[in-house]
């Protein structure tokens, strides 16, 4: 199913098919009815949830690849994640988000119309899982 691996199809009159972080998480707590895997608690993790699961010592990948597959891209090279804090940098309103970069880890101020990949973390009693 394309809900986890691809935001394609984009129709500016449907709503469901809109390519944002916002419309991703929603597709997920509402798939197959129940939500992906039955829970309805995913969305994206914010900066210090990150920073909670991340280790900083760890060069190459800072996140344990048994729990956090396909964190450094196949070609050895690391993916940027999308988190859901703000990243104002002097902007009010906000025109950025935080960005983690897990092989070198560390976070970016990136534009909020920039294209990277997002993964989404289930959440329960407050509690990343």
């Amino acid at each position: 199913d394309n809900i986890i691996t691809s935001c394609l199809g984009y129709d500016v009159g449907n709503s469901s098919t809109y390519c944002n972080t916002e419309a991703f998480a929603q597709r997920l707590n509402t798939e197959n009815g129940t939500g992906l895997c039955g829970l309805t608690g995913w969305r994206l993790a914010d900066r210090a949830e990150w920073s909670s699961i991340m280790n900083f010592g760890e060069a190459g990948n800072s996140m344990h690849p048994e729990y956090f597959p396909y964190t450094t891209g196949s070609n050895g090279t690391g993916v940027g994640l999308w988190s859901s804090s703000l990243s104002f940098g002097g902007n009010t309103p906000a025109t950025k988000v935080w960005k983690v970069l897990p092989r070198n880890p560390r976070f970016v101020g990136v534009p909020k119309a920039t294209t990277t990949n997002i993964r989404a973390m289930f959440v329960t009693d407050e509690r990343v899982q």
